[in-house]
């Protein structure tokens, strides 16, 4: 898998504090390079109980997840990426949600465009 997982406290709030963010649709993304500069993308996942209950919460991250392996692909080394879900994201397709993330990942520049 090209993406690792962002995990630590200190990660997430540093990339929340230096970070670009782009929103579309039901997904909120911010990106940020790493101090280091290297090794491979890292992201992570914020879904708030406004999204719904476990359940919910759960398939919405599944669906997040798997949308940015398939998407995440050719991410550059030395970033890190949240994903943070928005409540509308409950109700949403795994379709509608890839696309998000191909559009997200596409205005931040971070994938080698396929013709969009």
């Amino acid at each position: 898998m090209a993406v690792n997982r962002l995990s630590s406290p200190s990660a997430f709030r540093s990339v929340f504090s230096t970070g670009r963010s782009y929103a579309q649709g039901a997904v909120v993304l911010y990106v940020a390079k790493r101090t280091t500069g290297s090794g491979p993308a890292r992201a992570g996942l914020v879904v708030s109980r406004k999204v719904g209950g476990a359940v919910a919460r759960n398939r919405a991250k599944r669906l997040l997840r798997e949308a940015l392996r398939l998407e995440g692909k050719e991410l550059p080394e030395g970033l890190d990426l949240v994903v943070v879900a928005r409540p509308s994201v409950a109700g949403a397709s795994y379709g509608q949600i890839a696309g998000d993330i191909r559009d997200l990942l596409n205005a931040a520049g971070l994938r080698g465009g396929d013709g969009g």
